[in-house]
């Protein structure tokens, strides 16, 4: 799937889930995504990759890239991932790209 709203992208992964064993998940996307609950809403487009990744086991990596916003428990989820989730800020990838990196190297 490319793009589509947050709710869309729950129920596609879970099909997907019922005909693969494993898949990963690339995220292009400026925010984590990665909150348990966004303004007391379980189930809202600041929480979609974390049910996704608490729900659905068949997911087992998420590739994020161009994150620019994130909280604190993001970044802590991140971390606590043991690489299950990659993340790809857009500042590091801009620094790189200011050092002299090619997109096509960093990608």
């Amino acid at each position: 799937m490319l793009g589509g709203d947050h709710s869309v992208a729950y129920g596609l992964i879970k099909a997907l889930s019922e005909k693969n064993e494993e898949f990963g998940i690339l995220q292009i996307d400026a925010h984590c995504d990665l909150r348990k609950s966004f303004e007391g809403l379980t189930h809202s487009h600041g929480s979609i990759m974390y049910n996704v990744l608490n729900d659905i086991s068949s997911v087992t990596k998420l590739i994020q890239l161009g994150i620019r916003d994130y909280c604190e428990s993001e970044w802590n989820y991140i971390c606590e991932s043991d690489f299950r989730v990659v993340t790809y800020f857009e500042k590091e990838i801009k620094e790189r790209q200011y050092e002299g990196e090619s997109w096509s190297h960093i990608a």
